[in-house]
């Protein structure tokens, strides 16, 4: 990484070759998901180059467990990513009115936006509607956790730009999930 935040031609190793085949090629959806995500993540804000940024954050994270942080996913979330060597957005952060419609897809136990996080978010957003799945333990769920209680409602908003009548809950996991 330190080579290629100088410009420099860096080979990665079979970790960050694995993480970068997560985020940016297709293979069991992995490019659907990680690649958006690194978009969106990548287009809201200018990343830091310097790896020992990064390395500071990551050697923080184990040492600070609470209940809003978990020690074993921290390292991971927190460790440099690809939007780290992109040029600056070129548009300003889209301002959202708090009036407008969202659906917001969650698992109750999803270690990146933990299901307080969500709630808290549905509550200072009046006009949206949670679609959240017990008992789950994953981040991302729409199109990817397999489950059809929650991918219909994401899916017919995402056609239709209409919230579901009421909230969602799913019962969450079957058997071998």
């Amino acid at each position: 990484m330190d080579q290629a935040t100088r410009g420099r031609r860096a080979e990665p190793d079979a970790d960050l070759a694995n993480t970068l085949d997560f985020l940016l090629k297709d293979g069991d959806g992995a490019s659907a998901y990680g690649s958006v995500q690194t978009a969106i993540l990548g287009g809201d804000a200018s990343a830091p180059r310097d790896p020992e940024v990064y390395w500071q954050d990551v050697r923080r994270s184990p040492c600070t467990p609470s209940a809003d942080r978990d020690p074993l996913i921290g390292p991971f979330t927190d460790d440099m990513a690809p939007c780290a060597f992109w040029d600056r957005p070129r548009e300003r952060p889209t301002a959202v009115r708090p009036d407008t419609p969202a659906l917001m897809a969650n698992a109750t136990g999803d270690p990146r936006t933990t299901c307080a996080g969500a709630t808290a978010m549905h509550a200072a957003w009046p006009s949206s509607r949670p679609a959240m799945v017990a008992g789950a333990d994953r981040h991302g769920i729409h199109g990817a956790y397999g489950d059809d209680c929650a991918d219909r409602p994401v899916s017919a908003y995402l056609r239709t730009g209409r919230l579901p009548a009421a909230d969602v809950t799913c019962p969450g996991p079957r058997p071998g999930r």
